[in-house]
């Protein structure tokens, strides 16, 4: 249990602001980030920061979600759970093999989003990734523009698909949970 959780949310948050390299895919950071020592994070953060121009909050940025915050670097998994989520039944072989098949029947079926392209690992996370995203996006730039370069430009350029449905965040909520669970 956290004594003060308002002091986690807050160091947490100011984390996810100023240091992109710990949650950036490798594509982007292009380093090996924990391997580095802490003064070279620092400024590898500071490059980050300046190289993809990103955002800083104002007073109109609202805080996230403790159940975001908590699980910030476990995003790109929980995209992926929210992609099979989404995913009409029959799953592909690959998601049937995978930690994530359970899931899929916990949800309800007026979710699940017609398939406009044949599915593939990229489009399954790039569906969940989208769904994120769209999820973050009211609380500012700052975060979705941050969230985005955890996936790789591949997986980017497929997000650009206009979400539909957007999910209630209780289900974005027990995503989160569930892929602390596996």
């Amino acid at each position: 249990m956290i004594a003060n959780p308002g002091r986690f949310s807050f160091a947490c948050q100011h984390k996810i602001l100023l240091a992109p390299g710990g949650y950036f895919h490798a594509e982007h950071s292009g380093i090996d980030y924990p391997a580095l020592p802490q003064v070279l994070q620092q400024a590898h953060n500071q490059r980050l920061l300046a190289q993809y121009q990103l955002p800083m909050p104002d007073r109109n940025t609202l805080p996230l979600p403790d159940f975001i915050v908590e699980y910030w670097s476990q995003l790109p998994k929980v995209a992926w759970a929210l992609g099979v989520l989404l995913h009409p039944a029959p799953l592909p072989w690959w998601v049937e093999t995978s930690q994530y098949a359970q899931l899929h029947q916990r949800v309800n079926v007026n979710f699940r989003q017609p398939q406009e392209i044949p599915s593939s690992p990229q489009t399954l996370l790039a569906t969940g990734a989208a769904q994120l995203l769209t999820g973050l996006a009211p609380f500012g730039r700052v975060y979705t523009v941050r969230a985005s370069y955890m996936f790789s430009a591949i997986t980017r350029q497929l997000m650009e698909t206009p979400v539909k449905n957007a999910l209630p965040w209780n289900v974005i909520e027990g995503a989160c949970r569930y892929v602390t669970t596996i």
